[in-house]
C-alpha cells in the first residue's frame, strides 16, 4: 500500500466520519476506484476510526469527562447522572461488540466488503434517516434519554457493521425516531461511538502488531484524527482553532518521521503547517541542506 493511498484514506475517513454516511463504505470503495490501488483491508480502517475517535474525545471533552467520572460512580456504586449515563452507553454498545465478534468466527467481514451490498444499504439506510429526521421529536438534554433509548439506539448501531451502512447514521435514525432533538441524537451517537470504536481499535492494533504494519496504522490514524477534528471544529465548535493546530502539526510530524526525508507528499497534508519548518525540526541540518 502506498504512502498516497494512506493520506487519501485518512482524509475520507476524517470528512465522513462526522456525517451521516458510511466512513467505511468509502474507504472499501477508494481501492476500487483507483484501479491501481489494492483492498486495504478491514484492519486499516479500523485504525482510520480510531484516528477520528481522537478528534471525538477532544471535541466532546465535556461528555468525555462525565462518562469518566460515571465510571468511577459505577465502580463506588454511588448514583449520579453521570454514572447513569455511562450505564447507558456501556449497555448500549455491547450489541455491537457480541456481534463484531460473531462476524470474525463466521469470517463474514471480507464477503460484506462489496459495492453491491454498499450500494443498496446506502439507498436503503439514507431513505430510513430521511424519514426519521422528518418526525417532530424534541427530546432535549441527555437526561431525557431511557433505557428504553439507550438499547434500541444499541441495537441498532449492531447494523453499522455491515458496510454501507452509517454508525452515525444509523443511531441518528433510531433516535430521531425515539423522539430526541436533532442535536441529541448527534450527541449521543458520538458519544457512543468512543467505547465501541476504542474496542474494535484494540482488537486493530493487537492484529496489526502482529502483521508488523504499526507504522501504517499511526500514520493512517494521526491524519483522520487531525481532518476530523478539523471537521468538527467547522461544522458546529469554531472555538477549536488552537487544539487543531497544535494537533495538525504534531500529525504531521509523525508522518515525516514514519515515511523519511524524501517523500514531499506526507508533509504535503499538512496544509496549515510550514512543511520547511516540520522538516528543519526533525532533520539534520546537513540533511535538510541536501535535500533542498
Amino acid at each position: 500500500m502506498t504512502l498516497i493511498q494512506l493520506v487519501v484514506l485518512a482524509i475520507i475517513q476524517g470528512i465522513t466520519e462526522f456525517l451521516p454516511i458510511s466512513s467505511s463504505a468509502h474507504l472499501i470503495l477508494a481501492p476500487i476506484v483507483v484501479d491501481s490501488w489494492t483492498d486495504q483491508g478491514p484492519l486499516i480502517d479500523i485504525a482510520a476510526h480510531v484516528g477520528s475517535l481522537a478528534a471525538v474525545l477532544l471535541y466532546f471533552r465535556t461528555e468525555t469527562a462525565m462518562l469518566v467520572r460515571g465510571g468511577v460512580d459505577t465502580v463506588a456504586f454511588k448514583p449520579s447522572d453521570d454514572r447513569k449515563l455511562f450505564l447507558f452507553i456501556a449497555a448500549a454498545t455491547i450489541p455491537t461488540l457480541v456481534l463484531a465478534a460473531v462476524f470474525v468466527l463466521i469470517d463474514i467481514t471480507d464477503a460484506l466488503r462489496s459495492p453491491v451490498v454498499i450500494g443498496w444499504t446506502s439507498i436503503l439506510f439514507g431513505v430510513l434517516l430521511w424519514h426519521a429526521d422528518r418526525s417532530k421529536g424534541e427530546r432535549e438534554g441527555l437526561e431525557s434519554i431511557t433505557w428504553r433509548d439507550a438499547l434500541s439506539i444499541g441495537l441498532a448501531q449492531m447494523i453499522a457493521l455491515v458496510p454501507g451502512v452509517s454508525r452515525s447514521g444509523i443511531t441518528m435514525t433510531m433516535a430521531r425516531y425515539l423522539g430526541l432533538s436533532r442535536t441529541e441524537a448527534a450527541r449521543f451517537s458520538m458519544l457512543l461511538a468512543i467505547p465501541t470504536i476504542l474496542a474494535l481499535g484494540f482488537f486493530a492494533v493487537i492484529e496489526i502488531a502482529k502483521e508488523g504494519a504499526g507504522a501504517t496504522m499511526v500514520a493512517v490514524g494521526d491524519d483522520s484524527g487531525v481532518l476530523g477534528l478539523l471537521e468538527l471544529r467547522d461544522r458546529i465548535r469554531p472555538d477549536a482553532r488552537g487544539i487543531v493546530a497544535q494537533l495538525h502539526k504534531q500529525g504531521v510530524k509523525k508522518i515525516v518521521m514514519l515515511t523519511g526525508d524524501n517523500d514531499r507528499t506526507a508533509r504535503a497534508v499538512a496544509a496549515e503547517v510550514d512543511i520547511d519548518e516540520v522538516r528543519a525540526e526533525l532533520l539534520p541540518e546537513d540533511k535538510v541542506a541536501a535535500i533542498t
